[in-house]
């Protein structure tokens, strides 16, 4: 009993002992500060790790999207002979709705492809449909603001070549019908056999900006304020635009419109300028305009090659080798 009693004396502090523990339990400000400046050096090391690991799977899956694009273009060719055509049929007519049931998407291509105008549609169910949400057309990091009544755009685009005033369609995609005034202009769809500088070295598909916000230089289609007669002119007047254009009143219009349209800056692009530097039309002549990569991925862009990999290409590759690689028949300087 005696040893009962000492034990629970034993707990009783004295008051010195609670005078003690009273002043301890509080913290300074000292104590605060050190505190939120660890959080502060914490968030600091993680912020950027978590923003680098994002950055990372959108990147990773705009590659994948472009992926599938590019199997589903190696299937269209291996069912009907030829990599798809640009304008061949009335109604859903770019290469992205030839390749539709491809891509795991056939009942979308059932609905988009009931007949009408491609450019003055009439059909509200067709309308339906192309205003719906397809993801597999969208780069994640393609952040811009799509009007509630705006057609659903593609961040994705097919290779048409290096310029059509210079080069004709000398890409991988081909209109089914000629639109300048060469009688020797090749129309139709591409085969691989064109493709005489072998399908590694050839693009078939990239990505670029939609909309018109932020209005940054390489994101929408802006107007040259007069009419070029040579790609290499139009490129270089294109390149030399300022800083910002919309400051100075350029006028611009935003790529990617639909992805149901076939045509440049709709569903097609050049390899006119190096990835990242601006768009131009041709003095309001949009088939005729440099039209290039680019993206919000740091660096450069992802490009889908005709022997299906997904590559990332840096926006300082040499001009010279992209435009090589735009082309089914000019081989790069490194060969």
């Amino acid at each position: 009993m005696a040893r009962t009693c000492l034990a629970v004396a034993d707990i009783n502090p004295s008051p010195l002992e609670v005078a003690t523990i009273m002043r301890r339990a509080g913290v300074s400000l000292i104590e605060v500060l050190v505190v939120l400046g660890l959080i502060g050096l914490l968030l600091a090391l993680i912020l950027p790790a978590v923003q680098s690991a994002r950055m990372s799977s959108r990147r990773m899956t705009c590659q994948n999207h472009l992926r599938q694009l590019a199997l589903g273009a190696a299937e269209y060719e291996a069912t009907h002979g030829c990599l798809p055509g640009n304008g061949c049929i009335v109604a859903c007519n770019s290469w992205l709705c030839a390749i539709l049931p491809f891509v795991e998407l056939p009942g979308l291509a059932m609905r988009a492809n009931l007949p009408m105008s491609p450019i003055f549609p009439d059909n509200p169910y067709q309308m339906d449909e192309a205003r719906r949400p397809v993801p597999l057309f969208r780069c994640p990091s393609d952040v811009t603001t799509i009007p509630a009544e705006a057609l659903w755009p593609t961040s994705y685009c097919g290779n048409a070549g290096t310029g059509l005033l210079s080069d004709g369609y000398n890409g991988l995609f081909r209109p089914c019908r000629p639109y300048t005034r060469n009688p020797d202009e090749l129309i139709g769809p591409v085969r691989s056999a064109e493709v005489t500088d072998g399908l590694s070295n050839t693009a078939l598909a990239t990505e670029w900006l939609t909309g018109l916000e932020p209005l940054t230089r390489n994101r929408p289609l802006w107007r040259l304020d007069k009419s070029y007669s040579s790609v290499p002119e139009m490129a270089e007047a294109c390149q030399s635009l300022p800083a910002d254009p919309a400051q100075l009143g350029w006028e611009s219009t935003f790529r990617g419109q639909t992805w149901t349209c076939f045509g440049m800056s709709n569903t097609l692009y050049n390899h006119a300028l190096p990835p990242n530097r601006p768009s131009c039309s041709n003095n309001g002549a949009i088939f005729q305009g440099v039209i290039t990569a680019a993206s919000q991925h740091p660096g450069g862009v992802n490009v889908a090659y005709a022997d299906g990999r997904v590559v990332f290409v840096s926006h300082d590759i040499d001009a010279q080798v992209w435009r090589a690689q735009g082309s089914r028949s000019e081989p790069l300087l490194s060969e």
